[in-house]
């Protein structure tokens, strides 16, 4: 999914607002030859394939305890140690009694540059439990809560059949199993997520949150499964669908590099049909109307804002949907819609 906070759009230059044999051009951008949506405004919001580090290393400031360090720094109290190409967080020390019993204070071997830590004497093995004791060389510990040994990966050759090679952090990518369900998962740690690359499901060990749950980035959403919506604040889940079938109302649109299951409606709906969390967006190049996420606008809309259940955005501002059984205010005109010539199954109030 791309972020709000940082989407990269391949957008081409607005279209002005033409008046020709009574149609109006509307829409947000110009697409590109190959019908990107990301350059369709609010769809770009959302990507299946966002770069999220399978243990949420790259939203940390500072790294937790056996988490990969240097870069980033260790958090207070940890000190970052080891001799293997991934070093990692270990407890500072003093002497042994400030240690765990089965632990040591001291220095890797071979490395007198950083202070004393607590060295563990056994180690967690591919994903297992690393909340205590740090990973076996070759692997490396999720961060956070995600405490679990993934191998790690320098090129797809590297991982095993049935597994992807994903980027886990700024200086390291991890192999992660395929799977469609939790039960294809080789630890009762892991969960099969919607994460990776499109449309794969992965395992990892995130809880992860079901159709139309809040979700923070793919990794939270259920196999089969992407997170639209902001990244910061919070998007929803939604069925992807690389088959086009989706579910009795909805229909398969696309998103950058993928394609979800959204319900169909028509801007003047009533009831609306969208969720809580939706607006029913006029899609200018395809002459359909969908749910997307997002609050919307009543007033202005961009490549990021889409308009208010109702409104159609046209040139960037947003428009009063009309037919003959909803009049435009006195003073403004019911006008058809065109997007490059071609007219649209909407009007709108000029």
């Amino acid at each position: 999914m791309i972020d709000e906070e940082g989407a990269s759009l391949r957008l081409g230059p607005l279209w002005l607002l033409l008046l020709l044999s009574g149609c109006v051009r509307f829409g947000y951008q110009d697409p590109a030859p190959d019908r990107s949506p990301s350059d369709m405004g609010p769809l770009a919001d959302g990507r299946p394939d966002r770069s999220v580090d399978a243990d949420g290393a790259a939203d940390a400031a500072t790294a937790g305890l056996n988490d990969p360090c240097d870069p980033p720094p260790c958090a207070q109290g940890l000190v970052c140690t080891g001799t293997g190409p991934l070093p990692y967080c270990r407890p500072a020390c003093g002497g042994d009694a400030g240690c765990p019993d089965g632990q040591a204070c001291g220095r890797p071997v071979g490395n007198l540059t950083v202070a004393p830590a607590c060295l563990s004497v056994s180690q967690a093995k591919l994903y297992g439990d690393c909340s205590v004791d740090p990973c076996e060389p070759g692997l490396v510990c999720g961060s956070a809560d995600e405490k679990v040994c993934f191998k790690v990966c320098l090129d797809p050759t590297t991982c095993g059949v049935g597994e992807d090679c994903i980027a886990g952090g700024a200086t390291f990518s991890i192999c992660h199993p395929r799977c469609t369900s939790d039960t294809d998962c080789p630890s009762t740690l892991l969960h099969c997520t919607g994460f990776g690359p499109y449309p794969d499901s992965h395992c990892t060990p995130t809880v992860p949150a079901g159709l139309g749950a809040v979700c923070k980035g793919d990794a939270y959403c259920k196999a089969g499964m992407r997170c639209g919506g902001s990244t910061a604040t919070g998007g929803h889940c939604y069925a992807i669908c690389p088959t086009g079938s989706c579910g009795a109302g909805e229909s398969c649109f696309p998103m950058n590099e993928g394609e979800v299951c959204l319900i169909a409606c028509t801007p003047l709906d009533s009831p609306v049909k969208c969720r809580s969390w939706e607006v029913c967006y006029a899609d200018a190049p395809t002459a359909k109307a969908y749910c997307i996420w997002g609050a919307g606008s009543a007033t202005t809309c961009s490549t990021s804002v889409p308009c208010i259940t109702g409104k159609i955005c046209v040139n960037g501002v947003c428009k009063a949907v009309c037919d003959a059984t909803h009049p435009c205010p006195t003073g403004l005109n019911c006008l058809p819609l065109s997007y490059q010539g071609t007219p649209g199954p909407w009007s709108a109030c000029i």
